[in-house]
């Protein structure tokens, strides 16, 4: 700061530091949000593919289905690939729900069981962004309240 500018109290400029780091978040948030949007196809995969079925490893799966993807995105190169944790997240998030156990291993699991799982993680990762944003807002809605002085009430 210039001499002739006058000195913030410690608890301003606190805020005024917290104020930036929030703002830079939110300009990565809306990045994302960009991202994930302009990716919003990229991720069906013919519904009839095979994708998982009994006594396939989880590995052998995961590659098997990031191969798919990236042959769908082949055929468009304007699309973008899925986030690297949404492979094995939808092995995890099918297990949790025992599609991969008991009567229902029975059955393989296919692209549109990936199509209508990963839109669903798209939506999910969207309203996460939403409340996020939020939280940044109410957040500075409170800092805005505070007295000018830099004291706490």
């Amino acid at each position: 700061m210039p001499p002739s500018s006058p000195q913030l109290p410690q608890h301003s400029r606190t805020l005024l530091e917290q104020h930036a780091k929030m703002q830079s978040r939110q300009l990565f948030t809306l990045l994302w949000f960009a991202l994930v949007a302009t990716s919003i196809k990229a991720y069906l995969i013919e519904p009839t593919k095979l994708v998982w079925e009994a006594g396939m490893p989880i590995e052998d799966a995961i590659e098997g289905l990031k191969g798919h993807v990236a042959e769908a995105m082949q055929s468009n190169r304007q699309l973008k690939a899925p986030h690297l944790d949404a492979f094995p997240q939808f092995f995890r998030d099918m297990n949790l729900i025992n599609r991969m156990s008991g009567r229902h291993a029975r059955y393989p699991i296919t692209g549109l069981e990936w199509n209508t799982w990963y839109e669903g993680e798209l939506r999910r990762i969207h309203a996460d962004g939403q409340a996020y944003q939020r939280s940044v807002a109410e957040t500075h809605a409170a800092a805005a309240r505070l007295p000018r002085d830099g004291r706490l009430p």
